[in-house]
């Protein structure tokens, strides 16, 4: 009996395996066709609160802003408080502002306390809203599955802006940076940076070097872009957002969904919305 059953369990590891595997192998089939500019979808629309106008792309179901929302409001920032910077960046919010939230929930959980909404409007324009961490996700893998592998971060940065890979900085914002930047989706990421709350050195928003508070950091090197969606760190007693960033000097990967309750809800950071 014992040989017999163990018989079994090998032809179900087996068939579970080959399901596993045929199930990838479609996937893949049905999503590996290289983007090109012929199917970037691109419209504009209208913030009627003060007229802007943003472009917004088409990427695979999903509608979101190629730019940073740049929408005035107290306790929001332009790069070294620089308003020119705001024009080419956009604006760097914390997470209750983005949020369209009380800054009590800079520290209590606003999920916990039934203030964040499945399709969570925040500061977003009418019929947008702030991408959760799973649209986040959705994004970066059809990017990831259509463009050759090039690598999600050479697929999401605007060829301009960048850091260059000697690490010489991008002042100008016409400056153009190797073809590891290409844009194929029209996202068109841009290096913002963002505004932090602890000490670390002024170009790296990883190293905590620095004497200084309330310091701008990542220009020209990161993308940093929030989420709506919440967690609790029980290690550090905090509650945090998760948030995306676009590493400028990584082309495979370069894209990542932070959960890091380091970087805290009061850091400063950009916002892209998705289409409801």
């Amino acid at each position: 009996m014992r040989w017999i059953f163990a018989i079994l369990l090998l032809l179900v590891m087996a068939c579970s395996i080959d399901t596993v595997s045929s199930l990838d192998e479609n996937i893949a089939a049905e999503t590996d066709d290289l983007w090109t500019e012929n199917d970037v979808v691109r419209d504009t629309i209208t913030d009627s609160r003060d007229g802007k106008k943003y472009e917004v792309v088409k990427i695979g179901n999903q509608w979101w802003m190629a730019e940073n929302l740049d929408y005035v409001l107290d306790s929001s920032f332009c790069y070294n408080d620089e308003l020119d910077s705001c024009e080419i960046y956009g604006r760097l919010y914390t997470w209750d502002v983005a949020m369209n939230l009380d800054r009590r929930y800079l520290t209590d959980n606003a999920f916990y306390y039934e203030q964040v909404d499945s399709v969570h409007q925040g500061i977003c324009p009418d019929n947008w809203h702030i991408p959760t961490k799973s649209e986040w996700r959705k994004l970066i893998e059809f990017m990831e599955f259509h463009n050759g592998d090039e690598g999600s971060g050479t697929s999401i940065r605007t060829p301009y802006g960048w850091v260059t890979g000697m690490g010489e900085w991008a002042d100008d914002y016409s400056h153009k940076v190797p073809v590891e930047s290409v844009n194929r989706f029209g996202f068109a990421a841009l290096p913002g940076g963002a505004r932090a709350t602890r000490s670390l050195t002024s170009c790296n928003c990883y190293s905590y070097e620095d004497s200084r508070n309330n310091l701008f950091c990542g220009h020209a090197y990161f993308s940093f872009f929030w989420s709506a969606t919440e967690d609790y760190s029980y290690r550090n007693n905090t509650n945090y957002a998760a948030f995306v960033t676009v590493n400028g000097m990584m082309n495979s990967g370069g894209v990542y969904i932070y959960d890091n309750p380091d970087k805290s809800k009061d850091w400063a950071k950009s916002v892209r919305c998705v289409k409801n």
